[in-house]
């Protein structure tokens, strides 16, 4: 996993008027916080405040915000912050003390591309990371498709690239983030909320479920954020 500059610039600390300043860009389950006043008098030892806020429904629905985590950030020094697992769409609270007029800060951000337990197997053809497998009695990977009952029964996803024939990772539950998911739904972006469908195109998933006789609906699993997806797969349902 690789650390990627999330966060870069200068904060007027003096316009806020004692405000509290918010960070929503961020994504990555491990951060390190950068914080540096250059006017600071060597007594000051606290950068900033930091809360990690993140949201919850209620059983009515109702959307809270929820203080995930609070976090004193120093000056001067590279602060590890750890994003509690369950958070996985979160914004950042930073409170500064009142003495500060200005604070150069950088976050670089780790991001937890993929959560589970990983398996291996030789690949039958081409594989990229977040696409819909079924593990044939065979023992090979080959990519799932719902226009082909037996291509149906997609049982994984890849965690890992492989060319033909190479060993690839895959998981059968868990979470898998990308970037960028153009390969496996045709658009960088999920749509969070959305629960995915398998798709006639192999490897490849859909928001829209088919309903052309002929067709299978799989259903398997749902979009957290626009990089996030919750692996749920389920049976398989010939129309």
């Amino acid at each position: 996993m690789t650390w990627n500059l999330a966060y870069d610039g200068e904060i007027d600390v003096l316009a806020l008027q004692c405000q509290p300043f918010f960070i929503d860009t961020v994504v990555g389950q491990r951060l390190v916080i950068c914080a540096d006043n250059p006017f600071a008098q060597p007594n000051w030892n606290v950068a900033f405040y930091l809360t990690v806020i993140t949201t919850i429904s209620d059983f009515q629905g109702t959307v809270i915000p929820v203080e995930a985590l609070k976090q004193t950030i120093s000056l001067g020094e590279n602060a590890y912050v750890e994003i509690p697992q369950f958070v996985t769409v979160y914004k950042l609270k930073l409170e500064f003390p009142k003495w500060h007029k200005g604070m150069k800060l950088q976050i670089w951000a780790q991001e937890l591309q993929i959560s589970g337990e990983f398996f291996s197997a030789e690949t039958q053809s081409a594989v990229v990371s977040g696409q819909p497998l079924i593990l044939q009695i065979t023992g090979k990977l080959a990519l799932a498709r719902n226009d082909d009952f037996a291509l149906s029964f997609a049982t994984c996803f890849g965690a890992s690239d492989a060319n033909p024939t190479e060993p690839a990772s895959y998981i059968t539950e868990g979470q898998i983030f990308r970037g960028d998911w153009s390969p496996v739904v045709g658009v960088p972006s999920l749509i969070p909320g959305a629960t995915y469908y398998l798709a006639s195109t192999p490897g490849t998933m859909s928001a829209i479920a088919p309903t052309d006789p002929g067709y299978v609906v799989v259903a398997l699993g749902k979009a957290l954020t626009t990089n996030l997806f919750d692996i749920e797969i389920q049976s398989p349902i010939l129309l």
